[in-house]
């Protein structure tokens, strides 16, 4: 880029690039936005972070001159350049400063036409609401007839119908609702396949999908389906395997087993470069997002399939239909073409393979039993289980499928909520109709009942929106006369740990932020720091346990009703393992952190599990994790403000962190040893 401004003075470069949350940072290249902005005046660089909280901007598109259009699964950044031979001595597969990367798999779709036109105003309308600037870009290029580019080492689809899919979430874009374009796809494009779903892509825990699979399966009026899955060896890290790795793994086995009682035929694989004596085994990863249905309708774009690409992220996608025999040639030779690269043949081979055969499953696995099927190895084979999903409860997977918004918490928290009417909205779900319903004048469902002692949220919601500037409001009258340096911020800390209210307001906030679910870490670090590491410890400690009490007995009253209602299946599934395992869920809960710890308050409620061994569970498994927090907080402020004299603080508060940082690796180390995997994989 910085080449092609020096070279052109009248060309201009837009970026918009994800503006992450810091829980990302270490896995993300740091400085992009000091550094594209001292590049050139040319190139133009926003951070977008106009999406709801928990999302992410996901698209992948790029537009030159009005000209081409790219969309598909490659990010642009570092680690993701490979070929399709997919050499593992390749010198070209290295990132600037020289270090290598493991093997990569994607694919991107390239349009010419209006298409073009309106990958550019999605562009435009994100460019719009991440900065508030209207771009004007040239219309050149998109006259008809223009000569299509000469793209090599790519397949050519011409003269096809093109679809632009998004996924849009509320909160987004201005949208007030939110769009679902991909996911309506997914369902209309799978209830219509014939013969063949063959999904390429990096993920697999997509609810809307599942279900869609399984409906189309269970026709016994249709003709036999078979359905190919391309996934990677393994997510890319423990904490990916443990969002999401397991859930794939029981959708998978779900599909299997309910293609095999219907009579049709699912395979799950994944291609892995095999050694040879000199060359270790290598994984290569896949990343791409494709779906192809029979012969007739090819989907490349950024959207995963998992729930947050189908309601949370932002994505695109470009969905093809043939229209004629040549054209679903076009698509099937598409099809050809990325499973000749896995199985390392020639494309004529493998249409060949397919022809010989009676059908696409059969072939693969036969291909896979007698070694012939090149990098391709079935999913099963190769992936080893994890020891976490051992304790795991069914059915969880942290994978959201739209925001959590404090608008619709309150709604859920204050509102109205009838038992009989959930009975009832239940039923009228598995019949398919939504008569058994009342309405409002609005078409929505109408509730006539509350256990609440409330009718409504919409006092609270307005009481706490009018008390949240008047606390910022005071803020400012005390902050405004003085001056705004360390030392001021220094002694009002001094003056805030010196109060007889800071205690009480302190244990009254946990206790609050445990009600609201607003993050509990947060509050523990504040606590090392208004206190230091031993108190800091005891009251952070007392007020978790006070709020994980309150937040309990909500639970309790409220019973299964309000979890159903606020939290959906995953929460649902939730409750039902804290219900069975009891005191060994949450203290494995509390100790692991991997699950929301107002969450786990709520589920250990409504189960009715005893109070006793909640409240033990809770306390032994909060204690060591509230130390440490409370430790690392003290000494990272005590080692920074006053350094030299508390640098002891800090040259202890950094092993802690380091203790963190390698705890995780060390965890990864551990698995790999226990389950036999190669270093390289």
């Amino acid at each position: 880029l910085q080449r092609v401004a020096s070279e052109r003075p009248d060309l201009q470069i837009y970026i918009l690039a994800w503006d992450h949350s810091i829980v990302f940072a270490p896995e993300r290249e740091w400085w992009q936005g000091y550094r594209f902005h001292n590049v050139s005046p040319q190139i133009h660089f926003q951070f977008d972070h106009v999406h709801p909280t928990n999302a992410s901007h996901h698209q992948k598109i790029v537009v030159a001159d009005g000209q081409v259009g790219f969309c598909g699964g490659l990010d642009l950044c570092g680690d993701r350049w490979d070929t399709p031979q997919h050499r593992r001595q390749n010198p070209l597969r290295a990132n600037p400063d020289g270090t290598r990367y493991d093997l990569f798999h994607d694919v991107q779709v390239a349009v010419q036409g209006e298409a073009v036109g309106v990958l550019e105003e999605i562009f435009r309308d994100r460019w719009v609401a991440a900065t508030g600037e209207t771009l004007t870009l040239p219309e050149n290029g998109r006259e008809a007839g223009a000569a299509p580019w000469d793209l090599p080492h790519s397949v050519r689809l011409s003269g096809m119908p093109v679809g632009i899919s998004r996924t849009v979430p509320a909160g987004c874009c201005g949208q007030s609702s939110p769009i679902q374009e991909i996911a309506h796809f997914y369902v209309e494009a799978i209830d219509a396949a014939e013969r063949l779903v063959f999904i390429e892509n990096q993920y697999f825990t997509s609810r809307t999908i599942f279900e869609a699979l399984i409906k189309r399966l269970q026709q016994k009026d249709r003709p036999r389906l078979e359905i190919i899955v391309i996934l990677p060896h393994r997510p890319q890290n423990w904490k990916e395997q443990i969002a999401i790795g397991f859930e794939q793994r029981r959708m998978l086995d779900r599909l299997a087993a309910v293609a095999k009682d219907a009579g049709s035929a699912v395979g799950a694989y994944t291609p892995i470069k095999k050694g040879d004596g000199t060359l270790p085994t290598q994984s290569i990863y896949v990343h791409s997002k494709v779906l192809v249905i029979d012969d007739r309708l090819l989907s490349i774009g950024s959207a995963n399939t998992t729930n947050r690409s189908l309601g949370l992220d932002t994505e695109c996608n470009i969905n093809i239909e043939a229209e004629d025999s040549p054209q679903q040639q076009q698509i099937a030779r598409t099809c050809f073409t990325l499973l000749a690269e896995h199985l390392d043949r020639p494309v004529e081979a493998v249409a060949a393979l397919f022809k010989e055969k009676k059908g696409w499953v059969s072939s693969l696995d036969s291909a896979c039993a007698e070694g012939k099927s090149g990098r391709l190895q079935k999913l099963n084979e190769v992936a080893s289980e994890f020891w976490v999903e051992q304790i795991l409860p069914e059915g969880i997977c942290f994978d959201p499928e739209s925001p959590l918004q404090a608008e619709n918490f309150f709604e859920e928290m204050l509102g109205f909520y009838d038992e009989e009417l959930a009975e009832g909205e239940d039923e009228g779900a598995k019949q398919g109709t939504g008569q058994n319903q009342p309405e409002s004048k609005t078409g929505a469902p109408k509730k006539t009942g509350s256990r609440l002692p409330f009718t409504s949220g919409t006092v609270w919601k307005g009481a706490l929106l009018g008390f949240l500037p008047l606390v910022g409001l005071a803020f400012f009258l005390y902050l405004q006369p003085h001056k705004q340096d360390a030392i001021f911020w220094v002694d009002l800390l001094e003056k805030v740990q010196a109060s007889s209210w800071t205690i009480p307001f302190f244990l009254t906030g946990m206790v609050a932020a445990s009600l609201v679910s607003f993050p509990i870490v947060s509050l523990l670090i504040l606590g090392g720091i208004l206190f230091g590491p031993l108190w800091g410890t005891l009251w952070g400690w007392s007020g978790a346990l006070l709020g994980a009490t309150a937040s309990y007995f909500v639970g309790d009253y409220f019973g299964e009703p309000l979890i159903k209602r606020w939290g959906g299946k995953k929460i649902e599934a939730a409750n039902k393992w804290v219900e069975k395992k009891g005191f060994w869920a949450i203290l494995t809960l509390r100790v692991v952190g991997i699950f929301p710890f107002t969450v786990v308050n709520f589920c250990a409620g409504a189960s009715r599990m005893p109070f006793t061994q909640y409240f033990v569970g809770t306390a032994a498994g909060m204690l060591p994790g509230t130390f440490l927090i409370s430790y690392f907080a003290h000494a990272m402020l005590e080692g920074t403000v006053q350094f030299p004299s508390k640098k002891t603080q800090l040259l202890i508060g950094l092993p802690i962190l380091l203790v963190w940082v390698s705890g995780s690796l060390f965890k990864k180390w551990w698995i790999r040893r226990r389950e036999r995997i190669p270093k390289h994989v």
